[in-house]
Parts: C-alpha cells; sequence; structure tokens
C-alpha cells in the first residue's frame, strides 16, 4: 500500500511536471507571436487600406534597422528626483547618423520584468515599427511610479509634465541626436504626450495623442456631473497596485506568475556616462517603491468633490488644474502638429479628440473609427461582436508612422489635415475639415403621447408622463465605460428592457437616416426630490425587434446650467425645486451612424446606470414628470446628412 502510495505521488509530480513545461511552452509559442523580436511586416494591403481610410499617400519611410539596442538608466530632475529611462536605438549605427526620438511616457511601467520568459525585454509594436525605420524610442516611467523615484500627488502634475520637458532636454544633447523629438501615447500616456505638446518645446515637432482623454471632468470622472464611480475606483485600484511594484488583479493568474514587476534600471546617467548600479538595480527599484507609498488616492479624492473647480483635499487641486483642455488654455497656442486617434465607443474618448480638434490649432489631423479603448477591436453595433478593428490596429500605427516620418523627418507629403471619421452601419469612411460635417441639419424628434418620437407633433396631445426610475439600471457589463481599463469589446444586451425606464420609438424610417454630430435630448422635466439624474439612450430597431445602440447622454440636473447649455461649477449649480418645471439639455455623445430604411429610432430615459455611476438621489426613489407641449416641447435633435453630402469634403 505504501509502495502504491509512492508511486501515485511520483505520476502524479511527473504529471504536474509535465503540464508546467507544456504551459511554458505554450506561453514562449505565444509570446513569440505576441511579441515577436524583430521589424514588423508591413504589407502593401496595408498601406493601401491606412490611405483608403484616412486619406493621403499609402506609403511610409523604408525599413533601414533589424536590429536595435537598449539601455536602461536613471535621470536626474532638477529637484533630486530620479526618472527611469529605457533608452531603444536602432543599430548598428554608422559614425555620425542622427535620428529623430519618439518618447513615450507612461505610469503603467515602461517596461515589464518577467519570470521564465524574455517578453520583458522585448520592444512593442509600435517602437519595433519606429526603430526599424531608423527613430530612436525613449520609454520613462513618470514620477511615483514604475521604477521612478518620486510621489503623485496627482496625474499630470506640473512636477510630472516638466519631468518630460527635461527628458526631451536630455534627448536633443545626445550625439545620436538629430534634434527632432515627437511624443506618443495611448490612454495616460496619450494625455501626458498632449501637455509635452502644450509646452511648445521647439524640438517637439509631433504629437500622437491616442484613445485618451481632452476635459478631464467630463471625458473620464464626471460625466454628465456624475461620478463615475467604477472607473474611478477601479483605476485607483489598479495604479496602487501597480505603484506598490505588484501586478493588478485584472492582468489574470498567469500575467501575474509571468510578470514579476517593473523592470529595474541598470545604470544611473552622469555628466562622466553610465554608472551602474548595484546588484542589476534591485535595491534602487525597492527605494523607488518604498516612496510611492505616498501618492495620493484618486477614488478618495475624487469622492470629495461634485464640480471641475471644487478643490480635492488630499490633491489640493480641482480637475482642471491637471486637465489638457485647462492647459491649453493657459499655455497658449503650439506649433507641435498634433494627430488624435480615438474610438466612437471609447468611454466618452470621441467626444475628447472632437472637442481637441475643434480647439487646438495644431491638432488639425483627427481619426475616429469603429474602436474600442486602444483600438484594437471593432465596436460597430450592426457587425458581428468581437470583431477585429478595421482598419487594424497595425494600419493605425502606420499612419502615426507616416506622420511622423513628415514631420520629424521630412519625408513623404504631409498627411492630409482634417477629420477622418468612420461612419458605422455603413462601413465607409469620410472626410471633413469640420465638426459636425458641413451640410449637417438639426432634426428634432417630439417626445409625444403614446409614447412615440415625431418630428410634427399634434398639438392636441400635449400632456405629460410620469414615471419612477428603477435606481438600479445599469448598461451592463460590456458597455463604452468598461473597454477604457480592459480594452474589451462593446456591446449593449437588453438596454431598455428593465423596467422604470420611460421609452419612445418613432414610425419606421421611410429612408436610410444619417447621423453625423452631436445629439442632444432637450428635456423639460419635474422631480419630487431636490436631487436627480437622466440618463439617456439611442437604440435603432430593425422590423424583427432587434436593437442596435447608437450613442446615450446623462446630465445631473443640479448642473443643468440655463437650460440650454449645461455647467459644471459650482457657481453655476442650479438647485432643484420639487415640482417646478425645468428645462435640461442632455449632451449625447457624438456619434456617425447609417440607420436602414425600416428602422425605428427608440429613445429611452433612466434615472440611474449603477453598473458605472454614482447613484442620485443617493438614497430613496425619485418621480420624474416628463412634459411634452407646444409650451414645452421635449424633443430629441438629431444632427442629420443627406447620403449624398457624405462625400469627401
Amino acid at each position: 500500500m505504501r509502495f502504491l502510495s509512492s508511486r501515485l505521488v511520483r505520476r502524479a509530480f511527473v504529471a504536474l511536471a509535465s503540464l508546467v513545461v507544456l504551459l511554458l511552452l505554450v506561453v514562449w509559442i505565444v509570446g513569440t507571436v505576441v511579441l515577436p523580436s524583430g521589424p514588423p511586416d508591413v504589407e502593401d494591403s496595408q498601406l493601401h487600406a491606412m490611405s483608403a481610410a484616412f486619406g493621403g499617400d499609402p506609403a511610409v519611410s523604408p525599413e533601414r534597422y533589424e536590429e536595435w539596442e537598449l539601455t536602461s538608466f536613471y535621470l536626474l530632475m532638477r529637484d533630486g528626483v530620479e526618472i527611469a529611462v529605457d533608452l531603444w536605438l536602432p543599430g548598428p549605427l554608422e559614425d555620425g547618423v542622427t535620428l529623430p526620438a519618439v518618447v513615450f511616457p507612461t505610469r503603467y511601467w515602461r517596461r515589464w520584468e518577467t519570470r521564465f520568459v524574455s517578453w520583458g525585454d522585448r520592444p512593442w509594436s509600435m517602437d519595433r515599427l519606429l526603430l526599424s525605420r531608423g527613430y530612436a524610442v525613449i520609454k520613462t516611467d513618470a514620477r511615483g511610479s514604475g521604477a521612478s523615484f518620486g510621489s503623485r500627488p496627482y496625474p499630470w502634475s506640473p512636477d510630472e509634465v516638466s519631468d518630460y520637458e527635461e527628458v526631451v532636454d536630455w534627448v536633443i544633447t545626445q550625439p545620436w541626436s538629430d534634434g527632432n523629438v515627437g511624443v506618443q501615447g495611448t490612454s495616460y500616456g496619450g494625455t501626458a504626450a498632449e501637455f509635452i505638446a502644450g509646452l511648445n518645446h521647439p524640438a517637439v515637432r509631433a504629437a500622437a495623442v491616442e484613445f485618451s482623454l481632452y476635459d478631464v471632468y467630463r471625458d473620464i470622472a464626471f460625466p454628465g456631473g456624475v461620478l463615475n464611480e467604477w472607473f474611478v475606483s477601479r483605476w485607483g485600484m489598479f495604479n496602487a497596485a501597480l505603484d506598490a511594484g505588484t501586478v493588478p488583479e485584472v492582468i489574470g493568474l498567469l500575467g501575474k506568475a509571468l510578470v514579476r514587476g517593473p523592470a529595474p534600471v541598470e545604470y544611473r546617467w552622469t555628466p562622466g556616462g553610465l554608472a551602474p548600479l548595484p546588484d542589476d538595480g534591485r535595491p534602487a527599484l525597492q527605494k523607488a517603491i518604498a516612496q510611492h507609498a505616498a501618492n495620493v488616492n484618486i477614488e478618495d479624492a475624487a469622492r470629495r468633490v461634485a464640480f471641475r473647480d471644487q478643490i480635492a483635499g488630499p490633491a489640493g487641486v480641482s480637475t482642471d488644474d491637471f486637465s489638457p483642455h485647462a492647459f491649453h488654455e493657459r499655455a497658449g497656442p503650439t506649433d507641435t502638429a498634433i494627430i488624435s486617434i480615438a474610438g466612437w465607443y471609447d468611454g466618452a474618448y470621441a467626444r475628447a479628440a472632437l472637442e481637441r480638434f475643434r480647439q487646438v490649432p495644431g491638432a488639425d489631423t483627427c481619426i475616429v473609427g469603429a474602436w474600442n479603448h486602444g483600438g484594437r477591436k471593432g465596436v460597430d453595433p450592426f457587425e458581428p461582436r468581437n470583431a477585429e478593428a478595421t482598419p487594424s490596429r497595425a494600419v493605425q500605427r502606420l499612419a502615426v508612422l507616416r506622420f511622423f516620418d513628415y514631420h520629424l523627418k521630412g519625408q513623404g507629403t504631409e498627411p492630409p489635415k482634417g477629420l477622418s471619421y468612420e461612419i458605422m452601419g455603413a462601413g465607409a469612411w469620410q472626410h471633413s475639415a469640420t465638426w459636425p460635417p458641413a451640410g449637417s441639419t438639426m432634426q428634432a424628434y417630439h417626445l409625444w403621447a403614446g409614447n412615440r418620437l415625431v418630428p410634427q407633433p399634434d398639438e392636441s396631445l400635449d400632456g405629460f408622463d410620469s414615471f419612477t426610475p428603477d435606481l438600479t439600471h445599469g448598461s451592463g457589463p460590456n458597455a463604452r465605460w468598461r473597454t477604457q481599463l480592459g480594452q474589451d469589446d462593446v456591446f449593449y444586451t437588453g438596454l431598455t428592457d428593465a423596467p422604470g425606464l420611460l421609452s419612445f420609438s418613432s414610425e419606421p424610417l421611410e429612408t436610410p437616416m444619417r447621423i453625423a454630430g452631436d445629439p442632444q435630448l432637450r428635456l423639460f422635466v419635474a422631480a419630487d426630490r431636490e436631487d436627480f439624474a437622466v440618463y439617456v439612450y439611442l437604440e435603432a430597431v430593425d422590423p424583427e425587434g432587434q436593437r442596435h445602440y447608437v450613442t446615450e447622454g446623462s446630465l445631473r440636473a443640479v448642473c443643468r446650467g440655463d437650460g440650454a447649455t449645461p455647467a459644471f461649477t459650482s457657481d453655476a449649480a442650479s438647485s432643484v425645486i420639487p415640482g417646478e418645471v425645468m428645462e435640461m439639455t442632455v449632451p449625447l455623445l457624438p456619434v456617425a451612424m447609417q440607420i436602414p430604411a425600416g428602422y425605428r429610432l427608440r429613445l429611452s430615459l433612466a434615472g440611474a446606470d449603477s453598473d458605472y455611476f454614482a447613484r442620485h438621489p443617493a438614497q430613496g426613489p425619485v418621480t420624474l414628470t416628463v412634459h411634452r407641449s407646444q409650451m414645452r416641447p421635449s424633443a430629441l435633435v438629431l444632427p442629420l446628412v443627406a447620403p449624398h453630402k457624405m462625400a469627401h469634403e
């Protein structure tokens, strides 16, 4: 019996060891595919896809290098804080050869240290594309994150932005630098790149700002004046794990097993050259991580404010103090050329890109596709779920490379200025000098009796509709607000099937409808409480009853401003008097979509999105009364463009 038990134990051990070896082999194979080490292939079909969607020539700079070298070091800032820097140089470089550089700022670890596999030492896809074309690549951990020293009072602080400026100053003094610098980033890094562009540093000639916010308050923290609880809480926990040098739970068990933490730094930059750090930089890494304990808890700070001008106690600033839109206003015009890339259903970041395009003079190249956060998934609701992005993420990168080629190298023709945007439901790309596109007109669909949406209301049917919203209603686990952390697909199921919603539907469309712009809901409403919020969902319903999400919007009543234009400052807050009818205009997020003939429009009003946003009122129910009459014309207002006017402008 004892012999049998020993044999079973040995067999179990062998089986487990074999499984581990097999798993590592699979991981290695997948890693080789996901994170290859050589230059990326650029196909003619990709170049033509770039040109077809975004305009311009189907060309980028030729491949020049197949190898590159990494050097990691600490760079001393003006206040004594050391910032972790990775320098990737293509090679071998001949004597006298100089290169433009692209700086990637991040607070999500500039590089991983991995176990069992060498993924952490490989450059990412965009890095390899740039390196193979003759660019230097510089990656930095923001102060208070990764392997950098210091602490973080709030995102994109003046000290953090000044650090990036000093990194640029260092770059242009190097013997391999030709003095031309670009900056690039996605999400947090995209916002950091925009701050660098706003500095108007003479060496920073171009910036690629991808899938990132423009107005901190409206785009991510408080859309519609309501705290984005889900994101703020989970982003805070995600960052706390990273700043402690640990792998966040969202990475999963396999990721936690393979990733040790942020990569340590091997050298310290000194006037006399690189000085090796003891023990491969691990003691320095631990000292840096210890300083991160002083980082401010962003969720705690966010919960202390309600308006964009209020000071969050722990941070000591308002959201506008670290928002790109306000930074541009303070800093003035920049000579840095900016390309913005965004996805229609990436939270509110399509609005961010379009506002940047409209307001920042140098940000006159903008691309918005039917993409999720990061641009890897296609989110057109008329297409299958979990589809790959079209054009692919690889093609999007080529558009950025072409932009850098022109602005940093002076190669090729200038990429088209203006807006390139995808019309969901049509699979077509359009080009415009403005947003909304020229020729768009605003069409009102009135909320009317019998839960109808009508272009021309019948005066004899003036009235109102009262309902008690279900304050547990949510938009589901795949809504646009979740993709910003997990880069998931975006789709809505059963969005307006729940009780406690008020819905209105149009007659079937006689001809296809093209929406391109910023819809809004003009609402005349009364409430029996002093605080509430309205959530608006627009869908297209096919003849069989299947619903296709179009867009959404939200607004807290105290942020209704003058009724026509919302206001989000404390001095503009408008109190709610129970029983009194008020006007509020709810902005819906921008969209471009073609809805087929025979479909109906469906507009639904809710009082909560409990899956993501804070509840108003915090306790108890609220009853809303929506008025619809000639005197109080509640209406959905859509920006429409005739199909024949949607040609390239």
